[in-house]
């Protein structure tokens, strides 16, 4: 088969097993994409950490010098049944975030997909947290979608969905045939305005320091002090700059229950995640919302504290005493903060 026949049959599959769509690119694309970093990124050092791994996706062949193509593939999450107030505390994604979950629908297709790559002596390279490239540039490429203001990925469904990136040995194309989406207006700021710490200070540009998502997996230990009052309620990840956009209006649609979600919604609100020791968070946490380390499950707690000052309740400030003679430095300081905020 040619490049095109083999890009055909491995985009047929991807469908067939679920994904909404799928496009195949060469290594090559990616020269564009270097230019575009160096000319966003190369020269704002408070940038670094980001502009470093935004330069290794663009240069993969550089760890895989057997690669030629890579896959991109997009998933549809916006369809599932969101638990009652749930999506203030965490964001939808990481609701519905299958990557560890293993009798999920969503592992399951990308294993049975992998399967499929195997079966054809397909050479593979997949990496489940930062991808293998610049997954929403190249799925815009592959006309899978268009990437808008606020930096994410639409199709037709707005913006939730999830991308999916391989890299393989095999030299395949596959170009999806272009779905007609309106650009956003010139005059539109309302993802930049709606974001709660300006991370996202002007169109396409993104400050990764500032992320509300960044600063609650505790990149950095806790949220800075100066940036607590902006995170407002928010304990696992943020979708302010997604919920403002008219492009999302009427995108999701609450159709699907997602398997296993009311084993884990009791656990989600602040006064409970307080109430858990070390242990149980790890456990029942561990899995799903797996961008908080393992080894700092302290990190829920503060966030917890975070959330309940900036929602705050009189019932709340006994907990802020409790946790402020804790163990742990990084609870006691939150909770100090927390008592001197609602006094």
């Amino acid at each position: 088969m040619n490049n095109t026949e083999t890009g055909s049959k491995i985009r047929n599959k991807a469908v067939e097993l679920g994904f909404e769509n799928c496009g195949i690119l060469k290594i090559s694309e990616l020269d564009d994409y270097k230019k575009l970093i160096d000319q966003r990124y190369a020269d704002k050092p408070e940038l670094k950490y980001l502009y470093g791994l935004l330069k290794k996706l663009s240069e993969p062949q550089k760890s895989c010098d057997w690669a030629k193509s890579i896959i991109i593939c997009v998933n549809h999450y916006g369809k599932f049944k969101i638990p009652e107030n749930i999506d203030k505390y965490i964001a939808k994604l990481c609701l519905f975030d299958y990557k560890q979950e293993k009798t999920s629908d969503g592992y399951l297709r990308v294993s049975s997909f992998e399967s499929f790559l195997s079966e054809n002596n397909i050479k593979f390279l997949k990496d489940v947290v930062y991808g293998v490239a610049p997954m929403r540039y190249l799925a815009q490429k592959a006309n899978l979608g268009i990437i808008r203001k606020n930096n994410f990925f639409y199709t037709g469904k707005g913006s939730w969905v999830s991308l999916e990136s391989w890299l393989i040995d095999e030299d395949a194309e596959y170009i999806a045939e272009k779905e007609v989406l309106s650009p956003c207006p010139d005059n539109c700021r309302l993802c930049i305005e709606a974001c709660p710490t300006k991370a996202l200070n002007s169109a396409y540009e993104f400050d990764f320091n500032l992320c509300v998502t960044r600063l609650l997996y505790g990149a950095s230990a806790v949220t800075p002090e100066n940036l607590r009052d902006k995170i407002g309620c928010k304990v696992y990840g943020c979708d302010d700059c997604q919920n403002a956009c008219p492009n999302n209006n009427g995108r999701w649609i609450e159709s699907v229950d997602y398997p296993g979600i009311e084993n884990i919604t009791p656990y989600l609100k602040p006064e409970k995640i307080l109430e858990m020791k070390f242990e149980e968070i790890v456990d029942i946490f561990g899995k799903k919302f797996w961008f908080i380390s393992k080894e700092k499950p302290w990190v829920w707690k503060c966030n917890a504290i975070i959330s309940m000052t900036n929602e705050y309740k009189p019932e709340y400030r006994k907990y802020f005493l409790k946790f402020s003679e804790d163990e742990n430095e990084f609870i006691r300081e939150t909770a100090l903060w927390a008592l001197r905020k609602s006094a």
